[in-house]
């Protein structure tokens, strides 16, 4: 399983350096409990990041973070083996 996408600002201008961190959430209750950290990639110049080999039919989390913006965090429901989330389109906003 593979994610792939891009992050942008407000204005469309792609983010280069933005780091995207993936876990996997083992509950949901009063706070996310991480079961296994998956993978964290950086954004290129071009502010696309690819993360693959991703365990399937596990909950993700998807958290982005730059030091000019503010953090960003997205819930992503379990994909399936062999499953591809592509085009993925982050928006952040400027502290």
């Amino acid at each position: 399983m593979e994610i792939e996408g891009i992050v942008k600002d407000e204005s469309n201008i792609l983010i280069a350096g933005a780091e995207i961190k993936v876990t996997y959430i083992d509950k949901i209750k009063s706070a996310l409990q991480i079961d296994w950290h998956s993978g964290r990639k950086t954004t290129g110049i071009d502010g696309i990041f690819f993360i693959r080999n991703i365990n399937p039919d596990k909950k993700l989390l998807i958290e982005v973070h730059h030091p000019d913006y503010q953090p960003c965090s997205l819930g992503v429901l379990a994909l399936r083996p062999a499953e591809k989330l592509t085009n993925m389109d982050i928006t952040l906003v400027k502290k």
